[in-house]
């Protein structure tokens, strides 16, 4: 069980990381799409 907490923690580091970068993107995406019209 010990070794299996660091996996779940990088896990879940990672996947709030994806999360955090995919949000980043689309509020720019958007931005982008707003000044172009």
């Amino acid at each position: 069980m010990g070794a299996q907490t660091p996996l779940h923690w990088a896990i879940g580091t990672s996947q709030r990381a994806i999360y955090r970068l995919h949000d980043t993107f689309f509020s720019f995406t958007l931005q982008s799409r707003a000044c172009g019209h």
